[in-house]
């Protein structure tokens, strides 16, 4: 379903890809600095959740470019990895309950999803396409 005005396109598309490096640069940066700092295997696990949708957010970015049958997969895997890693940080590292880590879960998952609709429909249409 992707948004057919041209400047429209090109304005959802430069949000898409700002929020999506937004993403990779805060998952990294806290993936980097908690890396030190996990001592159980909990907080190892959320850490390499959180590098993961780093990885995810940039293979999106990429994936709406090039390569784009691989789109929905790298979509699919960056709310996947969102979802885990803001359900487990609140575990993990927040001392949360499971019940309470599910919900940050679904919260994060949820936040996943609007990200990756913004770039599905903000991707620039193939070639020969009009």
């Amino acid at each position: 379903m992707p948004v057919s005005r041209p400047l429209l396109r090109r304005v959802l598309f430069v949000v898409a890809a700002l929020g999506l490096l937004g993403l990779a640069g805060s998952g990294v940066k806290a993936a980097v600095d908690q890396w030190s700092e996990a001592r159980t295997l909990g907080q190892t696990a959320q850490t390499l959740t959180q590098l993961a949708f780093a990885l995810f957010a940039l293979w999106t970015l990429v994936t709406m470019i090039w390569g784009r049958r691989w789109n929905r997969l790298t979509r699919a895997g960056l709310t996947l990895s969102l979802g885990l890693s803001g359900g487990l940080a609140s575990v993990v590292w927040g001392g949360t309950s499971i019940p309470i880590g599910m919900i940050a879960a679904l919260a994060s998952a949820a936040v996943g999803l609007g990200i990756t609709w913004l770039a599905r429909v903000a991707a620039p249409e193939e070639r020969g396409q009009s």
